[in-house]
């Protein structure tokens, strides 16, 4: 989740959620500028950040999944193997 903050008046950026610090941005210059490794940097933590989060919501949401699956009673894939071999294994018999 990407939480929108906003900066305080010691530059520092704060999220709305919990107050906490998760970024200190720098402040820009008296023209509202900001160096060029500074925005890189702000940049790279923000791309830091979304693969993050991107990553634990796509684990989110498989686990969620699963659990619908389940509740809808679709096996999982080990337990249709598991009986497509007890299936052969009668047919042998």
């Amino acid at each position: 989740m990407i939480v929108m903050g906003r900066v305080h008046r010691n530059g520092h950026a704060r999220t709305l959620t919990g107050g906490a610090k998760r970024n200190s941005f720098p402040r820009p210059n008296q023209e509202g500028k900001i160096n060029p490794d500074q925005a890189k940097g702000m940049v790279d933590d923000l791309m830091n950040q979304i693969k993050s989060e991107q990553g634990n919501f796509e684990s989110q949401m498989e686990r969620q999944l699963r659990h619908v699956l389940q509740d809808l009673g679709v096996p999982r894939q080990s337990e249709m193997d598991e009986l497509r071999g007890r299936i052969d294994r009668l047919e042998r018999q």
